[in-house]
Formats: structure tokens, C-alpha cells, sequence
């Protein structure tokens, strides 16, 4: 089962400070449109939108998760990552295939 399966059009994931937002082509919203006051690093960058899915660390780690173990260029070395795979995090914001140009 994928992450969006129990979720319906407006979430309300993101109680917290939200540390992944998700803008464009999706079908599921719990955040209305930027505010340059509490989006200053996404304004900054010239993003705008009028609605977006926002997860907070809750969110992002009740998605399914998996592990790599990339060697980083910067020393070398290889490190273990933990994180959702970008399927499911766009599939809990609503993006289909049938959404993409």
C-alpha cells in the first residue's frame, strides 16, 4: 500500500513546522498560499503558489522508508541516508502520471 491510500483532497499533516513543501500539479492541499513573512527562504528564491502540501517531520516519517549508502563526494566516505522514496511523497500531494506535461 502506498502513502496517499487513507488520505482524502485536504490533509492536514503538517502541525508543525514544515520542512518539505510540495507546490504545482497536486490534488491534495493542507496549506494555503506563501507568506512572504513565515516563507522567507521560498520567497527569497521567487517561488509563489497559492496552495501547497506541506509535510512536517511526523509526516515525512510515517511515509515508508528505505536506506541507502551513497560514498559522498565531499570525504569520500559512504553514509547511511534514510528518507521516503519521491513516489510516495508525491503521491501523498496528489500527483498522478496523468498530471505530468
Amino acid at each position: 500500500m502506498r502513502a496517499s491510500a487513507s488520505w482524502g483532497k485536504t490533509g492536514s499533516l503538517a502541525s508543525n513546522p514544515a520542512v518539505l513543501t510540495v507546490t504545482g500539479l497536486i490534488s491534495r492541499t493542507n496549506r494555503g498560499p506563501l507568506n512572504k513573512v513565515l516563507d522567507q527562504l521560498m520567497s527569497k528564491h521567487g517561488l509563489q503558489f497559492e496552495r501547497a502540501f506541506s509535510f512536517d517531520l511526523s509526516a515525512r516519517a510515517a511515509l515508508p522508508q528505505i536506506n541507502i549508502r551513497p560514498t559522498l563526494e565531499y570525504d569520500a566516505k559512504p553514509h547511511q541516508l534514510r528518507g521516503p522514496l519521491m513516489i510516495d511523497v508525491l503521491m501523498m500531494a496528489g500527483v498522478s502520471a496523468e498530471d505530468t506535461p
